[in-house]
């Protein structure tokens, strides 16, 4: 089993309605730190934080916490736009 994550926008009026949704992961769990440890194969976000004119995704993962950026092969071209707006 893999815990990942995915991103959507919401309607600020009525946020029971979402208007857009990633197709797939976002944020998935790669490397070693994340695929072993108290809990495997997990990574959630917490927050994304513009650090020096970079935005990046802090996250915790199997029983650390990290950040980093997002992977722009993990966004398709057609979730780009909400992507940037929900990383703004």
């Amino acid at each position: 089993m893999e815990y990942s994550a995915g991103a959507m926008v919401l309607d600020s009026a009525d946020p029971s309605r979402v208007l857009a949704r990633t197709d797939r992961p976002i944020l998935a769990p790669e490397t070693a730190d994340e695929r072993e440890g108290t809990v495997p194969n997990v990574v959630f976000p917490t927050e994304i934080e513009e650090v020096d004119g970079v935005r990046y995704v802090f996250y915790g993962m199997a029983d650390e916490d990290r950040r980093r950026t997002p992977r722009p092969d993990a966004i398709t071209a057609r979730d780009q736009p909400r992507a940037s707006r929900l990383a703004r």
